[in-house]
This record gives structure tokens, C-alpha cells and sequence, in this order.
């Protein structure tokens, strides 16, 4: 996986990614150990085994993630549910060590996770999907903004398609960072596409829109992947990314 690799005392995401089908049973395995007790009966619960399996890949990459950051050991990093599940890292030994944020997101052949690297009050959020996935048809108000639904009506076809996945994962990655999910305001915030220049938050709810940067890290074809960071500094320049490496 390596270490930080955030330079100058420049603030970073550092972005990891794994192909769940492709990673070692023992990992697995070594993810299973290192969860107590209530992380592992939560994880039992699963019933998919893709699921499963991608549940405990995505905990062990945040792991070695936030403990290469902050200089501890994997098994040192415990995780804390937020109000709405968000999990929240934080010290095994009740040091206080305050642990950088991080965030996962898994869809069907992929695992990515992210972590701030510097900033450790900064708000992170992470999602991806496959592109291939064919988006719902109807009911678009449920999903988006009045004004995001009629641009959607108004587009066919693959462009269609390739839209409804960025804005999906937008929002996503906004509402993980706020900790709130998708309850949080899916129909209630709006974005707007800027291209070639990073997308924008337009509406938030009950907070400054200004203060959020949504970025689209381009690391798979197959996979569309946003970010979200309540930052200036959060910038295509300041997103590390790399293959997780089994070590």
C-alpha cells in the first residue's frame, strides 16, 4: 500500500482501490481479525457474499489507509458508527490519537477507499459504480432536483446513462461526507457539470454550498468514482490514487 506521499505539507486524498475479485482470501481473513466484536457481527449479518467479501476488504484497506497516514498499526484503528452509520475511525487504545478521516464505497468488482491526508477536520465522502449499470427509468425525482430530473428527461442513450451516474455519484460522495447518507438530501441539493472544469455544488441544504469541491478522479474505464472534500484545497492536483498492494 505504501506511506503518505503528501509533499510540502500539502494537504492530500489519497485514494486506494482493489478488484475484490481478484484479492487473497487471506486478506479476508486478516480483516476478520482485526474487527471486534460489534464490527463482526454487523459484517456476519451480510448476507451476499460479494457483499461480504467486499465489506471486509473495503475495512481492511481503510485500516492500513488511515495507519499509514497516521503512523499506528491497522490493528490499532477501531471504528465508531456515526448518528447514521457513518463509520468513524478511531484509536483501539483510547489514546486520543486523532485518526485522519477516511471513507469506502464498493460496487460490483470494485473496492475504493480514500483518506485525507493532513487536514484531519476535513470532511470526505467517496463513491463509485460501475458505468455499465443500467439506471432506474422512472421516479427520477426521487433521486435528483427538479432542474437535475428535466435535464435528464431531455438526454437518451448512453448519455443518458453516463450522467445519471455522475450525478448519482456525486451526491453520494456529498452525503457520506456530511455523515448523513442518502437520507441526507438527494432530491433537495443540486449540482451543475462545468467541463472541462470540476463539477459544482449549487444547493446544500441548510449549509454553505461554497464550501464543498466535487471531484471525478478518473482511475478505471469501467468505473465512475467522485469525491467530495469541505476544502479549498481539494483539488485533482491534491488526489494521490494507486492500486492497494497486498503487504
Amino acid at each position: 500500500m505504501g506511506t503518505s506521499s503528501r509533499s510540502r505539507g500539502e494537504p492530500a486524498v489519497l485514494i486506494r482501490w482493489l478488484e475484490p475479485e481478484r484479492a487473497s482470501d487471506e486478506l479476508v481473513q486478516r480483516s476478520l481479525a482485526w474487527m471486534d466484536r460489534e464490527e463482526r457481527s454487523r459484517w456476519e449479518a451480510l448476507r451476499h457474499e460479494p457483499t461480504r467479501r467486499a465489506s471486509a476488504l473495503g475495512r481492511l484497506m481503510m485500516r492500513q489507509l488511515v495507519a499509514a497516514v497516521a503512523a499506528v498499526e491497522p490493528g490499532a484503528v477501531a471504528f465508531r458508527l456515526g448518528p447514521h452509520g457513518r463509520p468513524e475511525p478511531e484509536s483501539r487504545h483510547g489514546d486520543g490519537c486523532r485518526l485522519p478521516p477516511v471513507n469506502c464505497s464498493h460496487t460490483a468488482g470494485l473496492v475504493v477507499v480514500a483518506a485525507v491526508d493532513g487536514d484531519p477536520t476535513a470532511r470526505l465522502g467517496i463513491d463509485c459504480e460501475a458505468r455499465s449499470r443500467v439506471p432506474p427509468r422512472r421516479s427520477l425525482d426521487r433521486f435528483f432536483s427538479a432542474e437535475e430530473a428535466s435535464d435528464l428527461f431531455r438526454l437518451s442513450g448512453e448519455e443518458r446513462q453516463a450522467t445519471f451516474w455522475r450525478l448519482w455519484t456525486l451526491k453520494e460522495a456529498w452525503l457520506k461526507a456530511r455523515g448523513t447518507g442518502i437520507a441526507g438530501g438527494l432530491s433537495t441539493s443540486r449540482i451543475a457539470f462545468r467541463d472541462p472544469a470540476p463539477p459544482c455544488l449549487l444547493s446544500a441544504d441548510d449549509e454553505d454550498p461554497a464550501v464543498w469541491r466535487l471531484l471525478e478522479p478518473d482511475l478505471l474505464p469501467r468505473f465512475q468514482i467522485a469525491l467530495a472534500v469541505d476544502r479549498d484545497w481539494a483539488a485533482d492536483s491534491a488526489v494521490r490514487p494507486a492500486p492497494f498492494a497486498e503487504v
